[in-house]
């Protein structure tokens, strides 16, 4: 899902995903970076929510990159975990 998408495919994709597939996820565990790749908040707290609410393994890869991430990825991370746990 990541490969090849723009910040808007792939936010919209987010969005419209209620669960991102074992497949998905497992490309974000395998490289949690990419993480802090996107440069769109809303872009960010969408995977953020989507990648969480899909799967409880990729929560501490999250948190990891929250750890590095800056101000306005902060924000966005932890808005994405907000909604994810709606």
């Amino acid at each position: 899902m990541f490969a090849g998408m723009n910040s808007s495919a792939l936010a919209a994709a987010c969005v419209r995903l209620a669960n991102l597939t074992t497949v998905d996820v497992n490309a974000f565990t395998a490289n949690p970076a990419i993480l802090l790749d996107m440069s769109d908040p809303l872009v960010l707290s969408s995977l953020v929510r989507a990648l969480v609410g899909s799967s409880g393994e990729a929560l501490l890869p999250v948190i990891e990159q929250a750890k590095t991430a800056n101000a306005a990825q902060m924000a966005a991370i932890g808005s994405g975990l907000g909604r994810a746990a709606n």
